[in-house]
């Protein structure tokens, strides 16, 4: 089965275009060791920053909340970041209290200093918030084309819902890693890839239970390339028995492509949910399928890929 939930809004569809300016936002709680995003900043470069017309970035979870900041180059950006490293003791003492990020996403989709259409939010989640349902928030990022880019710590300093981004994520073609915040720079050079990657050209959320086979939506590539997939096993934490493998098959006249995994092959990677890799396209429009083997909990996977060619579309939220 998948999963499939649809806005459109006409003016924003025909204003707003993948090659529109955009603005990268460096987001990531308090609650994280300094180190863990000092290390994990390195990864981007003023190349990968001179794809986005404005770069931001913002501290959440504070005590005493902070705005966020706009900036028109990288090194700007990187002044900034650096000088609001995360420390610990400026957040929230009760584990109790629920991370205040959707507020952040929010306030970056109402600002007025740098553009919202086609953005990409990259979120470093320590603190978990305490509400599910965020259906107004999902709304606007895909009312604006906007990507979140999640890396959940599985080891969090509190809240209560760990599924919360991973939902908004899956509803508006986003994508959500888990992962041990030790483990954060290297979960998120995949988001770091995109850089040669930066274009979404296929975006679809299967809901997998049991054994069983799912027919996808087509993939259509305009070019012979190499592209990025990125994909979730498990739509929460550790890696763990529920996940026993998958088939993710293409099929078009003279040219098959397929990525396979199980749990044994990948748990000896990573102790998250997901995995990354290449996967070479024609020029041309294969049938997708997803054959899987789980335990019979249901789960939403996120599949997702990127290409290094603009388009002049967005892929639809299904």
């Amino acid at each position: 089965m998948i999963c499939c939930f649809q806005v459109v809004d006409e003016h924003v569809l025909n204003s707003c275009t993948p090659s529109s300016p955009a603005t990268f936002l460096f987001a990531y709680s308090t609650d994280l060791a300094p180190r863990v995003i000092f290390d994990t900043f390195s990864l981007y470069s003023p190349l990968y920053a001179a794809q986005y017309s404005k770069l931001a970035n913002v501290r959440f979870d504070l005590w005493d909340p902070e705005q966020i900041e706009y900036h028109s180059t990288f090194w700007q950006w990187n002044n900034s970041i650096y000088s609001h490293l995360p420390n610990p003791s400026l957040g929230h003492n009760s584990s109790g209290t629920g991370s205040d990020v959707v507020w952040i996403i929010d306030s970056f989709l109402e600002n007025t200093e740098a553009p919202i259409c086609g953005s990409a939010l990259m979120i470093f989640l320590k603190r978990y918030p305490n509400k599910l349902d965020n259906p107004d928030i999902v709304a606007k990022l895909q009312k604006h084309n906007v990507f979140l880019h999640v890396v959940t710590a599985l080891n969090p300093s509190g809240g209560r819902f760990s599924g919360a981004l991973y939902d908004i994520a899956t509803r508006s073609n986003g994508f959500c890693i888990f992962e041990m915040d030790t483990k954060f720079q290297q979960a998120a050079s995949w988001f770091a890839a995109l850089n040669a990657n930066p274009y979404l050209i296929y975006a679809v959320n299967a809901n997998v239970s049991g054994t069983g086979s799912i027919v996808l939506p087509p993939l259509t590539s305009q070019y012979v390339e190499s592209c990025l997939l990125l994909m979730t096993v498990q739509d929460h934490g550790v890696l763990d028995a529920s996940f026993q493998s998958i088939d993710l098959e293409w099929e078009a006249p003279g040219n098959n492509a397929s990525v396979y995994q199980n749990h044994a092959t990948l748990g000896g990677f990573i102790i998250g949910n997901f995995f990354g890799t290449n996967v070479i396209f024609n020029a041309t429009t294969y049938n997708t399928t997803l054959n899987y083997n789980y335990t019979a909990m249901t789960q939403t996977l996120q599949i997702r890929i990127f290409s290094r060619h603009v388009t002049d579309y967005w892929p639809p939220y299904f």
